[in-house]
């Protein structure tokens, strides 16, 4: 709407606040009682709201992509873990039975 005020007014230096505040109120009084105007201001809104969402959609989006893949990561460094975790203690098993074998062995 100030860039209609600022249209429809010729720039000038007003001598004081009083002044500036007149040449103000004069025009924005002018730009709110055009109907065109004001009807093109409540038309746009729509467009203005949908760009909005739709770059609101797009950054939630964007979020939402870059945690799934720090998701897949974490759950994949996690399952490389737990899979190293197995081996280990399937390995020390397997020696704990060996042992146990050995010792049975050279009892009987």
């Amino acid at each position: 709407m100030w860039r209609e005020v600022k249209r429809t007014r010729p720039v000038f230096c007003p001598r004081n606040s009083d002044a500036l505040w007149t040449i103000i109120s004069d025009a924005w009084d002018e730009v709110a009682s055009s109907q065109r105007f004001l009807q093109s201001l409540v038309e746009s809104m729509a467009r203005q709201m949908q760009s909005v969402v739709e770059s609101t959609a797009r950054q939630i989006q964007s979020v939402v992509e870059s945690t799934a893949r720090q998701m897949q990561s974490v759950v994949e460094s996690t399952a490389r873990q737990i899979q190293s975790v197995v081996e280990s203690m399937a390995r020390q098993m397997q020696s704990v039975v060996e042992s146990m074998a050995r010792q049975m062995q050279s009892v009987l």
